[in-house]
């Protein structure tokens, strides 16, 4: 009997479970509709502007329908418009979606002109794949995309559909055109526990600041730690007493475009020095070095023609440097940044050929005596590398993703429908997207983010997703996770570690950059273990 109730037991969840991923999946299904809309322009370049934008659930690889107004038939008592007659004008394909208008490749049609008919073509065909999931799952969903009419299946089409379950029972669902993911959602009926640690956890609210990155620093040798805080041009210094960041002063200099902040004593003097990093707006990275000397701030070098960022190896920091070229590309290895009476570039990271210093940490992660790398790729999954070169582990989910980027080379375009979103195209188009920090502590554990998606979202070329704090170990070629905050929103801007002693801190930056209409606002949550993580 003790049997059968368990078995029972069994089955009701495992419904729950599907029910809540068929629902997720079936709310996404029901956004995408063949929507209509006009043409705004004819680029003259095989290149035609719509308004099918994200407003519309519009997304890369669609196809679209162009047609030409011939004649309204009139309702001859009432005056009613209620037809149209249309003749068909050519196809085309959405490429980039943004806001309220998209771009489209014109696939047919030579008089293709602005006001002209934009229809989403349905079904969408696209290649369905799955992982870890039962086969019962698998049959579900594929009757549900399939009854709504609204995709067909193809294991030819450039569109793939990924469905899979992470280690907590969750599915994610990801949507990938040649092989580029284009939009990602996660869904769980299952709730993220946190660490049994006792924790303290506070926050406080930084008035008109629009702060996008920080770092953690003995500026003074007084007992202290103290916060440095950048906005895009302004940094600064706070002292933190218990739980409260006290202002201290801005550093005295308009910079262009920070891009990171980092601290570190290189120079053994028992001070940390501050590092702050700049885009310099497509002529390359620039870095300032300063450092307090008798109370007083003193600036120590300027114009290192590097990006720098501070790593923790094993719990012990160390800076590390790279090249960024003016067109906004990562370059070479990474290296360690070191003092010889100069702040120069040092020895070579092995293997980190084609990484940037975003997203990146080191460390001996498997306890093997050796230095593995870690790194966030070009689509967030978490890589880990042995000593070797070798990738011993590779995630499904998403780690180090950040919302925060520079600027770099713009490109033009000879005409919108208007000048906002003139603006816009040329915005998006230099961002550099930058990543979170992955620290490795002294147990080997990895510190960083993780990106949890929602179905509340469609894809689009926006960042979008809600963000926690995470912290695992790597075991049995896995990672572990020992502790995971609580879900910080969508507006986090960067996060930093600190160990003293027993006691952890993790300090979460969260806010958005103000405009003509609403000022800055930042927050730091501060999240405090005594007896450590």
């Amino acid at each position: 009997m003790r049997i059968f109730r368990y078995l029972l037991l069994f089955l009701a969840f495992s419904k729950l479970v599907f029910a809540a991923n068929t629902d997720f999946v079936e709310n996404f299904v029901n956004k995408l509709s063949n929507k209509k809309g006009y043409v705004i322009s004819n680029e003259g370049n095989g290149t035609i502007l719509t308004d099918l934008g994200k407003d519309k659930n519009v997304f890369k690889g669609m196809r679209i329908k162009i047609s030409k107004k011939e004649e309204s038939i009139v309702h001859p008592i009432t005056g009613e418009v209620i037809a149209e007659k249309t003749s068909d004008a050519g196809l085309a394909v959405i490429d980039d979606v943004y806001d309220k208008f998209s771009t489209a490749k014109i696939l047919s049609g030579d008089n293709i002109s602005a006001g002209d008919y934009a229809e989403i073509i349905l079904p969408v065909r696209v290649n369905l794949e799955f992982y870890n999931t039962d086969s019962y799952t698998e049959d579900e969903i594929k009757s549900l995309l399939i009854k709504s009419g609204k995709f067909s299946v193809d294991k030819k089409s450039p569109h793939s559909v990924k469905f899979y379950e992470d280690s907590s029972g969750g599915l994610i669902f990801e949507v990938d055109y040649y092989n580029d993911v284009i939009g990602k959602f996660y869904s769980t009926d299952l709730k993220v526990e946190t660490s049994d640690n006792e924790r303290e956890i506070y926050q406080q609210e930084f008035e008109a600041k629009g702060y996008i990155q920080m770092a953690v620093c003995n500026l003074k040798g007084d007992g202290y730690d103290y916060a440095v805080m950048a906005e895009d041009r302004n940094v600064d210094i706070y002292k933190i007493v218990g739980n409260k960041f006290q202002f201290q002063e801005t550093i005295d200099r308009k910079f262009d475009n920070i891009i990171t902040v980092s601290c570190y004593d290189l120079n053994d003097n028992k001070i940390d020095e501050i590092f702050i990093s700049i885009s310099n707006k497509g002529r390359g990275a620039r870095s300032f070095i300063y450092e307090y000397n008798e109370g007083n701030l003193s600036n120590l070098k300027d114009s290192i023609p590097l990006a720098l960022r501070d790593v923790y190896l094993n719990g012990e920091k160390n800076i590390v440097a790279q090249r960024l070229t003016r067109d906004g590309r990562f370059v070479g290895n990474i290296n360690f940044l070191i003092y010889n009476g100069d702040y120069i570039k040092g020895e070579a990271i092995a293997n980190t050929q084609g990484f940037s210093i975003y997203g990146f940490g080191l460390g001996d992660v498997d306890l093997d005596g050796k230095m593995d790398l870690i790194y966030s790729n070009e689509k967030n999954l978490l890589e880990i590398y042995n000593s070797d070169g070798n990738i011993i582990y590779k995630s499904r989910e998403t780690y180090a993703d950040s919302v925060n980027y520079f600027l770099m080379k713009e490109r033009k375009t000879d005409k919108l429908a208007n000048k906002e979103e003139v603006d816009k195209l040329l915005e998006i188009t230099s961002r550099i997207y930058m990543k979170d920090r992955i620290f490795v502590d002294k147990r080997g554990a990895i510190i960083t983010t993780k990106s949890i998606f929602n179905d509340n979202v469609v894809p689009t070329f926006e960042k979008y997703f809600n963000k926690v704090v995470t912290v695992n170990l790597f075991e049995n070629s896995m990672l572990k996770n020992i502790w995971t905050s609580k879900d910080f929103g969508t507006d986090v801007n960067d996060f930093y570690y600190v160990k003293n002693g027993k006691k952890s801190v993790i300090y979460v930056l969260k806010g958005e950059k103000g405009n003509f209409f609403t000022k800055s606002r930042s927050s730091i949550v501060t999240i405090v273990f005594p007896e450590g993580i």
